[in-house]
């Protein structure tokens, strides 16, 4: 009986940080309200983040105005569904961090937080867009769980 409950103890203290990264093109909650249940089970703390590769500007040495358009575009959705993701995790008394990240080295950007910021438990949304996103996503997805060490947990729609 009591080594039963010197398990569930260290159970307990499994996934502290928990780290869901959406690298498609949208944010979908599912990954999320997974990453919110398991992080209210264990009370964790969760980190939401939305990395948005960032495509190099159409000449060289500056960026047009549509490129610029095209960024703010993004981050503003982008914005919006993390603040979305934010209320969900304060209606259920949990606390998260949300981010977005505009990186043209996702993986490495990725790989890096998850050291940086002892991450426990690493929760990624896989692609459900067009197919050039997807081929781009999964790319990214493979090459992140090549790299990081931690629990991955890759969500399909």
């Amino acid at each position: 009986m009591q080594k039963s409950k010197i398990v569930y103890e260290r159970s307990t203290a499994m996934f502290k940080h928990i780290l869901v990264v959406f690298v498609g093109p949208k944010i979908k909650a599912k990954s999320f309200l997974v990453g919110l249940g398991i992080a209210k089970k264990f009370n964790s703390n969760i980190f939401a983040v939305d990395c948005v590769y960032k495509h190099p500007p159409r000449f060289h040495f500056f960026e047009t105005k549509a490129d610029k358009e095209s960024v703010a575009k993004q981050k503003a959705k982008s914005l919006e569904s993390l603040k979305k993701l934010e209320r969900f995790a304060n209606n259920a008394n949990v606390q998260v961090t949300t981010k977005l990240v505009l990186t043209d080295a996702i993986t490495d950007w990725v790989t890096d937080y998850v050291k940086s910021n002892r991450i426990d438990l690493l929760i990624m949304d896989y692609p459900h867009e067009p197919q050039y996103d997807i081929d781009l996503s999964a790319d990214i997805i493979r090459a992140i769980l090549e790299k990081v060490s931690v629990p991955v947990l890759s969500l399909r729609d």
